[in-house]
Parts: C-alpha cells; sequence; structure tokens
C-alpha cells in the first residue's frame, strides 16, 4: 500500500467505519467488533486522478437483534484535482452513486450499491461502494461476456426510449472526440513508410498494410456521421474490469464516462477492449466477437428497441474501431511506449518485447474489418 493511501486509511474516523458497516448490513443499530481490515486493490487503472481503491472488511453486531455480521465494502480515493482529459467527469458518478440512479430491479444492468462518500481538506473524493471482489474477475468466459453483453444491450434500449431527465448535464459523443486525437489517417502514412522495418513485419507478416490504411480512413468517417446515428445513455467506460456478473445481473462501478453516445458504443467498448488484454482474453474476444454483439443486440430487443441494426453496428465501431486501429497502429508506436512498459506488461499479460507478435493475429483481422466497414459506409 503506497504512503497516500495509507494516510488517508488512517485518518478513516470509527464513525464512518461504523456508518458503512451500518448501510452495508441495512441495521442502524450496527457497532463494530475487533479492527477492520484493509487491503488495497492493485488491479491496472488508466485513471490517474484514482489515488487507490482498498477493500475494508470487519465484524460488526447488531444490538437490536443480538446478532453477529461479517461486512465489507471498497473505497476509491479520487483526487479530483488532477487533469485527466477524456476520462470522464467525476461529478456525474458521484451523482449517480449519491442519488441512487441505475437501480431498476427491472434491468439487468444497474451501478453498484453506494453506501457514503466523503472530502477532505485537501478535496479528496472518497467513495464507499458495494464491494464486489468476489464476483467472477477477469479473464471472463464466452458466457460471461455474452451475459454481460446482453445485459448493457438492455440498459441502452431501455434508455433508448426512456426520456429521462438526469440531474447532471450529460455530455455527449465523447467517443469520438476521444478516438480522434488519435489522428488515425496520419499515423497510417507513418505504417507505410515503416513497413519495411523489422517491428512492422513482425506484426503484418502477410497481411496488408494498406487494410490498416483503409480502414483508418473508414473509421475516420464513422467517427464523422456517429452524431447522425440514433443515441442513447451509454455506461461510457464499459469493459470487464468496471464490470461484474453477480447472479443474474452485472453491476457497473466507475461511472464518470457515463454520456449520449450511439447506440451501439458500449458494446463496442467491451468486446473491442479484451483485444488490449492477456492472451486469452483477447483470443476469446477475436474468436467470439460476432456472438457477443449478437447477445447484445439480443438485450436491446429484449428492451423493447426495434431498430436497424447497421445502425447499432456503426455504434459499435465508434468505439471498436478505436481499438482496431490502436492495434495497427502500434507497431510503429512501440517504442513509444517503452516508458510504461510495467504497465504495458501487466495490461497485454506478456513480457514488453513480445507485445509485437502477441498482437499479430489481431492485426490479421483488420481486412475483414475493413471490408464489413466499406459495406455499411456505402
Amino acid at each position: 500500500m503506497n504512503e497516500q493511501v495509507e494516510k488517508m486509511i488512517s485518518e478513516v474516523s470509527n464513525d464512518t467505519l461504523t456508518l458503512v458497516a451500518r448501510e452495508v448490513i441495512d441495521d442502524d443499530s450496527v457497532t463494530l467488533t475487533g479492527d477492520p481490515v484493509f487491503a488495497e486493490i492493485t488491479s491496472s487503472h488508466n485513471d490517474q486522478r484514482t489515488i487507490g481503491i482498498v477493500k475494508v472488511s470487519g465484524a460488526a453486531v447488531s444490538v437490536r437483534h443480538g446478532s453477529q455480521h461479517n461486512w465489507s465494502s471498497v473505497v476509491k480515493f479520487i483526487d479530483p484535482n488532477v487533469d485527466q482529459p477524456g476520462y470522464g467527469i467525476l461529478d456525474i458518478e458521484r451523482k449517480i452513486y449519491e442519488q441512487g440512479l441505475f437501480s431498476d430491479p427491472e434491468i439487468p444492468f444497474r451501478a453498484a450499491r453506494f453506501y457514503k462518500s466523503g472530502e477532505d481538506d485537501n478535496g479528496i473524493l472518497s467513495l464507499w461502494l458495494e464491494d464486489l471482489t468476489n464476483a467472477p474477475q477477469p479473464p471472463w468466459d464466452l458466457g460471461q461476456f455474452s451475459k454481460a453483453a446482453n445485459h448493457i444491450g438492455q440498459f441502452n434500449g431501455h434508455n433508448a426510449q426512456s426520456i429521462v431527465r438526469f440531474p447532471f448535464e450529460t455530455p455527449s459523443d465523447q467517443s469520438a472526440k476521444f478516438w480522434n486525437a488519435y489522428k488515425n489517417p496520419a499515423r497510417s502514412e507513418e505504417l507505410l513508410k515503416a513497413r519495411d522495418t523489422p517491428l512492422v513485419r513482425q506484426g503484418y507478416g502477410d497481411t496488408r498494410i494498406e487494410a490498416t490504411v483503409e480502414f483508418a480512413e473508414l473509421f475516420s468517417r464513422v467517427l464523422q456521421i456517429s452524431i447522425e446515428l440514433p443515441h442513447t445513455l451509454s455506461f461510457g467506460d464499459c469493459h470487464s474490469r468496471n464490470m461484474f456478473p453477480v447472479g443474474e445481473e452485472t453491476v457497473g462501478i466507475d461511472w464518470a464516462a457515463a454520456a449520449m453516445e450511439p447506440n451501439g458504443s458500449d458494446a463496442g467498448r467491451l468486446i473491442g477492449s479484451p483485444l488490449s488484454y492477456g492472451v486469452e482474453e483477447a483470443n476469446m474476444a477475436a474468436q467470439n466477437e460476432r456472438a457477443i454483439f449478437d447477445s447484445y443486440v439480443n438485450g436491446l430487443k429484449t428492451a423493447g428497441w426495434n431498430g436497424d441494426v447497421d445502425e447499432i453496428r456503426l455504434g459499435f465501431f465508434c468505439q471498436f474501431g478505436g481499438y482496431i486501429a490502436g492495434l495497427g497502429h502500434l507497431p510503429i508506436d512501440f517504442e513509444k511506449y517503452r516508458p510504461r512498459q510495467e504497465w504495458i506488461e501487466k495490461r497485454f499479460g506478456v513480457p514488453f518485447d513480445e507485445l509485437v507478435p502477441h498482437i499479430a493475429p489481431i492485426i490479421a483481422l483488420i481486412p475483414g474489418y475493413t471490408e464489413e466497414l466499406r459495406q455499411l459506409l456505402d
């Protein structure tokens, strides 16, 4: 546990721990017994505003009922003063939790249960949330991915048809803004110039580099027209590290990226993000992409949606296309990632120098996706 997280944990009062335990157990007569246990959750995250995430567990007794209980919660410490463009709006996440939004029992995708928030003298935010550490963790199997896709499809389908006023200003088309910043067509020109370098040859083998060049151009067109596609409220940061299968529902955390996005974009991130994780997860997503997408569409239909699947597929590419283009350009970006070698190895699950051959099977899929995008845009 790093020094800053240790300091914040040491400053958590007994009153705070008692209040959280009462919320978890749903009994306002609970008192704590013994000392709580603190365990840092060390999974990787991109958002530099997150200082640390800690599981807190302990025991308590109900004065009203005389019963013994174990309780646990996860507290997330966030520094809103850190500038992190493109990673969502913390005020949205806080309001979703504090106001109990997205907890409709009729929709199998919901926000994590909220127990307490706080803010110290330096503006550091703490969010005490449902402990999901015992839920199935990635890498998921195909059944878990398909069920999560179906649940997020029901969430998107419900919001696409409902006129809801949210207690926050809802941003829109954040995915287009995020991926446009990568300037993929310009990077493709660099790729062409580097086509005979060892890293590019290692990544591409017999795959035509021109397919990536065309894909980048088509993906840029998708982002240009994305504002015209049917929109819905999207979870945003929709990947398996932020989603937890719990019984017959899926629970989401990290809601700062919630926004109005093209319908289908949540599926694009859910299925695209595993391509940049470990070997097992990347292979599973690549081999079963269409089956998982179809499960998402079935979720939309369950919620009453009856629109054009091609429009959903274009919305899907608003996110999925960013992962495909990024991996296609990775051989020319390889050295830029070296300062982040430890983080890259943890995310992809391979030694840094094996990264390019690791993604070669994903690059081999680009010609097929290029052809599909060409037909969707005709």
